[in-house]
């Protein structure tokens, strides 16, 4: 029996022989066979036959008897067998085996870097090769050679399989403009990108080029067409574009090389060629125009106070709306809420005039802005430009002075906020992201490509202030823009915004009286109806303020915000404790509807709430159905109905139809009954010893207290008495609402509060403020 070293000896040995062959070798390993598949080229350098284009797609193949080919290795060879360096594939080794990155290499590092992975070795089955078809650029048919050869899985090699090219190419040709248009003849800034074409011939590839070549000359051009240099001009020669990310662009400015500067007496003339991937190269293209330096762009916020067309939006808890109107044509920022959407609307403007949010924690300033000349409108005489950021977008740049397009672009901008510069934690201001001036006003600066290029989220944690939110008070964002002269605008657009604090209901304190009549000697007179609702509120304590929706139309308002309907702004009614709207000119239109977005947010915030109107109640709710708001069903408990017939008068009208009103009759054992004063301010009153345009209120529902109900001339009255059907129809039907929310106490009159007597007004004014 064998022992078990001796056995597994013996094994071994057996292994060894069954694996030889008959010479005695161990695993033999045959070469690898490669072969050229396509059908373009011939075998031999004899065997000339006709030439094709320069451009060839080639594929191959290769197996391996005893193993498995691992990769494939091809080089381009001259008809001297001297390497050749193609476009597409312009890295080879020594020998001219073409590079290619090897498995799982950062192909992000160039192949002439040091550092890059590289390998002749590569799993690709075809190339497309160009192969030279030129003699020092003219176009000629010219002999190639292409080889090919395969490894196995053991690394060895196949033998080299070639085959021989006779390629040819036409010549392309060149045109230049620039990146903005067609410059020849115009006049330019000192910062432009050229832009290189070629033009299609029916050539196919030959028509495409590799690369440009380009030169700069001051001078002038006589008549035979030849260009003589300015006296003070140094050739620096030819420049090509192969380095260039575009090959088809070049950047001209005062730092490039060659440097574009300012020429304006001679001109300043391009001469181009462009060479294909054959390498031919083409007849030049030469234009000419002048460079002035004093051009500068200009800077723009997209906010109204700048151009037509908002587009800087705010949303936040106490900054919104809830009607997406249609007139948007885009979309913007939302949030999702349990009671609907809120949809980030624009600044505010205050009574002074500013732009004005409510603070909230959550508070987003949606910040948009660009260059003079971003955005225009077209026609058959040209382009205009609007700074409309809803225009088509037209990309020129313009010199803020002149307003001429100089046929350069932005490459930066520059932005602070708060005299500080801009605080972006993935783009800190240093390096070459910090701008210093000579000043040392200090900025952030932005490539226009990058993700706050143009657009920015303005919060607490962008600004450096507060975590918590954008800190109460007056803020400054500045932007700028920089071209590719690297000159920046001198006059930045500048932009303040007040950030207003959220006062809580327990906080909120005084009377804030809106006025929303216009002036009528006879109806509504400014002076009168304004001195009786300060004299309403005259037993109160704390602040009595008054707000004219009219006076602050025609000074502070933009009727490009908020699509030409709010003109109060909630940041003025926050602090108060109870705001009182009267539209006490009752044969005009309620501007009431247009102020809801206002008056929602106030409300919701805490606030309390006296409507003063009378027949112009009436159309309010259909008006509210149009932007979906509900603010008479939450706060007077008035449903909006498919009818619009919550609220019964007529109207538009008269003060002299149904003249019936005398008495607001109080239905609250808190309330005493209010007469209509007569015969009172109104000479219309003294004439029809009543009123005629007042609301009645038929629909509300059950959490709303009725607090007044109409009180009608009786039908024995001497002066325009009621018939007795008109009586039973109008009297004591409801004309004022009281309706308690949780954070808020509403009152709705269907009558003019400045119509009646003040004294009794003003006990029921203190009834109300005590009841807060």
């Amino acid at each position: 029996m064998f022992k078990p070293v001796k056995f597994f000896i013996f094994l071994i040995i057996i292994f060894l022989v069954l694996s030889c062959e008959r010479k005695g070798s161990l695993f033999p390993n045959d070469k690898p066979i490669v072969r050229i598949t396509s059908y373009e080229g011939v075998d031999e350098i004899d065997s000339i036959s006709d030439s094709i284009l320069f451009r060839q797609k080639i594929y191959w193949d290769g197996y391996d008897l005893n193993g498995v080919v691992d990769g494939f290795a091809f080089r381009i060879l001259d008809e001297n067998e001297n390497p050749l360096s193609i476009p597409g594939y312009e890295y080879i080794d020594e020998q001219g085996w073409v590079y290619h990155y090897q498995s799982g290499a950062n192909e992000s590092i160039p192949m002439n870097d040091p550092n890059a992975k590289l390998t002749i070795w590569s799993l690709q089955f075809y190339a497309i090769i160009n192969f030279p078809a030129n003699i020092e650029g003219e176009s000629s048919i010219i002999a190639s050679i292409f080889e090919i050869k395969c490894i196995d899985d053991r690394s060895r090699e196949s033998d080299i399989v070639r085959r021989y090219f006779y390629t040819f190419s036409s010549e392309p040709r060149v045109s230049i403009q620039s990146t903005k248009g067609d410059i020849n003849g115009k006049t330019t800034g000192k910062g432009i990108i050229l832009k290189f074409n070629t033009i299609d011939q029916g050539n196919g590839v030959s028509d495409h080029a590799d690369y440009y070549e380009f030169r700069l000359i001051y001078g002038i051009r006589e008549e035979n067409g030849q260009i003589i240099p300015s006296q003070d001009f140094n050739d620096p020669g030819w420049f090509e574009t192969k380095e260039q990310p575009d090959r088809s662009e070049y950047l001209l400015n005062p730092n490039s090389q060659p440097s574009l500067v300012p020429n304006d007496q001679d001109s300043t003339y391009v001469i181009a060629r462009a060479v294909n991937y054959a390498g031919v190269v083409s007849e030049p293209d030469t234009i000419s125009f002048y460079v002035r330096a004093d051009f500068s762009p200009g800077a723009v916020i997209y906010n109204s106070e700048f151009q037509e067309g908002n587009d800087v939006w705010i949303l936040g808890q106490y900054h919104y709306t809830t009607y997406l109107d249609e007139k948007i044509g885009k979309v913007i920022e939302s949030e999702y809420h349990s009671s609907g959407d809120h949809y980030s609307t624009p600044f505010w403007i205050d009574k002074d005039g500013n732009y004005a949010a409510v603070h909230s924690n959550d508070l987003k300033i949606y910040m948009h802005w660009g260059w003079h000349g971003e955005y225009g409108t077209t026609s058959g005489s040209g382009s205009f430009i609007t700074d409309n950021p809803y225009d088509r977008k037209l990309d020129a740049v313009v010199d803020e002075q002149t307003g001429i397009s100089y046929f350069a672009e932005i490459q930066y901008f520059d932005l602070r906020l708060d005299d500080e510069p801009y605080f972006f934690p993935p783009l800190p201001p240093e390096g070459d992201n910090l701008q210093i001036d000579n000043d040392g006003k200090q900025w952030l600066r932005v490539p226009v490509n990058h993700q706050i290029g143009k657009k920015t989220t303005i919060t607490g944690l962008d600004a450096n202030i507060k975590l918590d939110g954008l800190e109460k008070g007056i803020h400054k964002f500045e932007v700028r823009p920089v071209d590719i002269q690297d000159v920046h605008d001198e006059s930045p657009a500048v932009m303040y915004f007040k950030i207003v604090e959220k006062v809580p209901k327990n906080e909120k304190s005084g009377i804030l009286i809106l006025d929303d009549d216009d002036h009528h000697s006879s109806f509504c007179p400014d002076e009168i109806t304004d001195d009786i609702y300060f004299e309403f509120c005259a037993d109160s304590n704390e602040e009595v303020t008054a707000l004219d929706r009219n006076e602050l139309k025609d000074n502070v308002w933009d009727p490009q915000l908020h699509f030409g309907r709010a003109v109060f702004s909630p940041t003025d009614l926050e602090k108060y404790e109870i705001v009182i709207y009267h539209s006490d000119y009752v044969t005009l239109e309620s501007n009431f509807a247009d102020e809801t977005e206002v008056l929602n947010i106030y409300l919701r915030g805490g606030g309390n709430l006296i409507f003063s109107g009378g027949a112009n109640l009436k159309k309010i709710p259909e008006r509210l159905n149009e932007y979906y708001f509900t603010l008479f069903e939450d706060y007077f408990g008035i449903p909006v109905s498919a009818d619009y017939e919550s609220i019964h008068a007529v109207f538009p009208t008269n003060f002299g139809i149904e003249p019936y009103f005398i008495q607001a009759v109080s239905n609250n054992t808190n309330l005493s009954n209010i007469n209509l004063e007569i015969p009172g301010w109104s000479v219309i009153i003294q004439l029809y010893e009543g009123l005629g345009p007042v609301s009645h209120i038929s629909d509300f529902n059950a959490e709303t207290e009725i607090i007044f109900k109409y009180g009608c001339k009786p039908v024995d009255s001497e002066n325009f008495p009621p018939t007795l059907d008109k009586y039973n129809e109008l009297n004591s039907k409801t004309i004022a609402l009281k309706k308690v929310t949780e954070n808020n106490n509403c009152y709705l009159f269907g009558f003019p509060l400045s119509y009646m007597n003040i004294e009794q007004v003003k006990e029921m004014i203190n009834q109300i403020l005590s009841e807060l």
